[in-house]
C-alpha cells in the first residue's frame, strides 16, 4: 500500500561568513546535536520572541555601507 504523503518541509539558503560557519559548528559539535538543529531551534527562539512583540535590534549597518 502507497503511504501518505508527507507535507514538504521548506528550504532556506543563508550564506554566513566563515567565522559564523566555524562557530555553529562547534557548537553542534559540542552539544552533539547538528547544525541544523541549532538554526532550527534559533529561528524558533526568533519567532517566539517576535510573538512576544520584542523587537529586534536591527541597528546593523547595510552590506557594504559603513555606519558613523
Amino acid at each position: 500500500m502507497n503511504e501518505p504523503a508527507r507535507p514538504k518541509k521548506p528550504r532556506t539558503t543563508a550564506t554566513l561568513t566563515a567565522e559564523q560557519g566555524r562557530l555553529l559548528r562547534l557548537m553542534a559539535e559540542r552539544q552533539k546535536v547538528s547544525v541544523s538543529w541549532l538554526i532550527r531551534h534559533a529561528v524558533d527562539r526568533l519567532v517566539e520572541e517576535e510573538g512576544k512583540g520584542l523587537q529586534l535590534p536591527l541597528d546593523m549597518p547595510a552590506r557594504g555601507i559603513k555606519k558613523d
